[in-house]
Protein backbone atom coordinates (compact mmCIF):
# COMPACT_ATOMS: atom_id res chain seq x y z
CA UNK A 1 0.00 0.00 0.00
CA UNK A 2 3.05 2.16 0.64
CA UNK A 3 3.12 3.18 -3.16
CA UNK A 4 -0.04 4.38 -3.90
CA UNK A 5 -2.04 7.26 -2.46
CA UNK A 6 -5.70 6.10 -3.08
CA UNK A 7 -7.76 3.33 -2.32
CA UNK A 8 -10.64 2.48 -4.08
CA UNK A 9 -13.06 -0.60 -3.25
CA UNK A 10 -15.99 -1.17 -5.84
CA UNK A 11 -18.28 -3.91 -4.74
CA UNK A 12 -22.06 -5.12 -5.41
CA UNK A 13 -24.85 -4.63 -2.98
CA UNK A 14 -25.78 -7.71 -1.39
CA UNK A 15 -28.58 -8.32 1.31
CA UNK A 16 -28.50 -4.02 1.53
CA UNK A 17 -24.74 -4.22 2.34
CA UNK A 18 -21.46 -4.74 1.28
CA UNK A 19 -20.16 -8.59 0.87
CA UNK A 20 -18.26 -9.95 3.88
CA UNK A 21 -15.37 -10.27 2.21
CA UNK A 22 -15.60 -6.10 1.82
CA UNK A 23 -15.42 -5.87 5.18
CA UNK A 24 -12.66 -8.37 5.81
CA UNK A 25 -10.59 -5.93 3.01
CA UNK A 26 -10.71 -3.09 5.10
CA UNK A 27 -9.47 -5.01 8.04
CA UNK A 28 -6.93 -6.25 6.38
CA UNK A 29 -5.85 -2.07 5.32
CA UNK A 30 -3.28 -0.73 7.64
CA UNK A 31 -4.55 1.52 10.46
CA UNK A 32 -4.80 5.20 10.26
CA UNK A 33 -2.94 5.04 7.06
CA UNK A 34 -4.18 8.79 5.71
CA UNK A 35 -4.94 7.21 2.38
CA UNK A 36 -7.56 8.91 0.44
CA UNK A 37 -10.50 6.29 -0.16
CA UNK A 38 -13.33 6.30 -2.39
CA UNK A 39 -16.45 3.60 -2.99
CA UNK A 40 -18.15 2.83 -6.04
CA UNK A 41 -20.74 0.01 -5.72
CA UNK A 42 -23.91 -1.01 -7.79
CA UNK A 43 -27.26 -1.67 -6.25
CA UNK A 44 -30.77 -2.15 -7.80
CA UNK A 45 -32.31 0.30 -5.69
CA UNK A 46 -31.06 4.11 -4.95
CA UNK A 47 -32.45 4.21 -1.93
CA UNK A 48 -33.12 1.60 0.81
CA UNK A 49 -29.86 -0.16 0.00
CA UNK A 50 -28.01 3.46 0.41
CA UNK A 51 -27.51 2.21 4.05
CA UNK A 52 -24.88 -0.16 3.17
CA UNK A 53 -22.69 2.34 2.26
CA UNK A 54 -23.11 4.06 5.49
CA UNK A 55 -22.22 1.05 7.25
CA UNK A 56 -18.88 0.24 4.84
CA UNK A 57 -17.89 4.29 5.50
CA UNK A 58 -18.15 3.68 9.52
CA UNK A 59 -16.09 0.44 9.01
CA UNK A 60 -13.76 2.89 7.46
CA UNK A 61 -13.69 5.47 10.04
CA UNK A 62 -13.19 2.65 13.08
CA UNK A 63 -10.29 1.90 10.94
CA UNK A 64 -8.97 5.01 10.38
CA UNK A 65 -9.70 5.75 6.84
CA UNK A 66 -11.39 8.64 5.92
CA UNK A 67 -14.07 8.79 2.64
CA UNK A 68 -13.81 11.46 0.39
CA UNK A 69 -15.42 9.79 -2.72
CA UNK A 70 -18.75 7.41 -3.25
CA UNK A 71 -20.23 6.53 -6.09
CA UNK A 72 -23.48 4.65 -6.52
CA UNK A 73 -24.36 2.70 -9.93
CA UNK A 74 -27.93 1.62 -10.97
CA UNK A 75 -28.05 -1.75 -12.53
CA UNK A 76 -31.11 -4.03 -12.55
CA UNK A 77 -32.91 -4.89 -9.28
CA UNK A 78 -33.02 -8.38 -8.66
CA UNK A 79 -35.17 -8.07 -5.39
CA UNK A 80 -38.83 -8.04 -5.60
CA UNK A 81 -38.89 -6.86 -9.59
CA UNK A 82 -37.50 -7.90 -12.58
CA UNK A 83 -36.44 -5.00 -14.72
CA UNK A 84 -37.11 -5.68 -18.45
CA UNK A 85 -34.12 -6.87 -20.63
CA UNK A 86 -34.14 -3.14 -22.88
CA UNK A 87 -33.97 -1.22 -19.20
CA UNK A 88 -31.50 -2.94 -18.09
CA UNK A 89 -29.35 -2.86 -20.94
CA UNK A 90 -30.16 1.16 -20.86
CA UNK A 91 -28.80 1.18 -17.19
CA UNK A 92 -25.60 -0.73 -18.02
CA UNK A 93 -24.71 1.98 -20.79
CA UNK A 94 -25.50 4.29 -18.64
CA UNK A 95 -23.23 3.30 -16.24
CA UNK A 96 -20.18 3.22 -18.80
CA UNK A 97 -20.79 6.90 -18.90
CA UNK A 98 -20.86 7.59 -15.48
CA UNK A 99 -17.20 5.30 -14.93
CA UNK A 100 -15.45 7.55 -17.25
CA UNK A 101 -17.04 11.08 -14.87
CA UNK A 102 -16.09 9.48 -11.47
CA UNK A 103 -12.43 8.78 -12.87
CA UNK A 104 -12.59 12.33 -13.63
CA UNK A 105 -13.96 13.64 -10.51
CA UNK A 106 -11.73 11.43 -8.42
CA UNK A 107 -8.62 12.61 -10.34
CA UNK A 108 -9.57 16.13 -9.71
CA UNK A 109 -9.80 15.45 -6.07
CA UNK A 110 -13.55 16.26 -5.91
CA UNK A 111 -14.95 15.32 -2.76
CA UNK A 112 -18.43 14.05 -2.79
CA UNK A 113 -19.99 12.60 -0.02
CA UNK A 114 -23.67 11.32 0.29
CA UNK A 115 -25.75 12.60 3.32
CA UNK A 116 -28.15 9.79 4.45
CA UNK A 117 -30.76 9.88 7.41
CA UNK A 118 -29.72 7.55 10.53
CA UNK A 119 -32.79 5.84 10.27
CA UNK A 120 -31.66 4.76 6.98
CA UNK A 121 -28.68 3.46 8.36
CA UNK A 122 -30.57 1.05 11.24
CA UNK A 123 -33.30 0.13 8.77
CA UNK A 124 -30.65 -1.18 5.61
CA UNK A 125 -28.72 -2.98 8.54
CA UNK A 126 -31.78 -4.85 10.24
CA UNK A 127 -32.80 -5.81 6.48
CA UNK A 128 -29.39 -7.16 5.95
CA UNK A 129 -29.31 -9.35 8.99
CA UNK A 130 -32.42 -10.56 7.93
CA UNK A 131 -31.88 -11.23 4.36
CA UNK A 132 -28.07 -13.31 5.42
CA UNK A 133 -29.93 -15.15 7.98
CA UNK A 134 -32.23 -16.39 5.32
CA UNK A 135 -30.06 -17.10 2.97
CA UNK A 136 -28.00 -19.13 5.89
CA UNK A 137 -31.08 -21.10 6.38
CA UNK A 138 -31.76 -22.21 2.76
CA UNK A 139 -28.09 -21.92 1.89
CA UNK A 140 -27.94 -26.10 1.96
CA UNK A 141 -30.51 -26.19 -1.26
CA UNK A 142 -27.53 -24.97 -3.47
CA UNK A 143 -24.88 -26.94 -3.68
CA UNK A 144 -22.57 -28.28 -6.54
CA UNK A 145 -21.74 -32.04 -5.75
CA UNK A 146 -18.85 -33.83 -6.91
CA UNK A 147 -19.86 -35.14 -10.39
CA UNK A 148 -19.68 -31.41 -11.32
CA UNK A 149 -17.71 -31.04 -14.61
CA UNK A 150 -17.85 -27.42 -15.52
CA UNK A 151 -20.24 -27.56 -18.30
CA UNK A 152 -22.06 -25.21 -17.47
CA UNK A 153 -25.53 -26.89 -18.67
CA UNK A 154 -26.89 -25.31 -15.03
CA UNK A 155 -26.28 -22.35 -16.10
CA UNK A 156 -27.23 -22.17 -19.64
CA UNK A 157 -31.07 -23.86 -17.96
CA UNK A 158 -31.33 -21.22 -14.88
CA UNK A 159 -34.26 -18.77 -15.57
CA UNK A 160 -32.16 -16.20 -13.29
CA UNK A 161 -28.38 -16.92 -14.89
CA UNK A 162 -30.33 -16.52 -18.78
CA UNK A 163 -32.12 -13.04 -17.47
CA UNK A 164 -28.75 -11.61 -15.82
CA UNK A 165 -26.59 -13.05 -18.83
CA UNK A 166 -28.19 -12.66 -22.01
CA UNK A 167 -26.83 -9.45 -24.32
Amino acid sequence: MDGYDLIGIGYPTHAFNAPKIIYEFISSLPLNSKKRVFLFRSAGDPVISAGGTSQVRSHLDNHGLRVFYERLFIMSANVFLKFNNRLSKQLFTHVKYQVSFMIDEILSRKIRIKKYPIWLHYFSSAISKLENYGIGRINSLFYVNGNCNQCLKCVKLCPIAKYTYDR
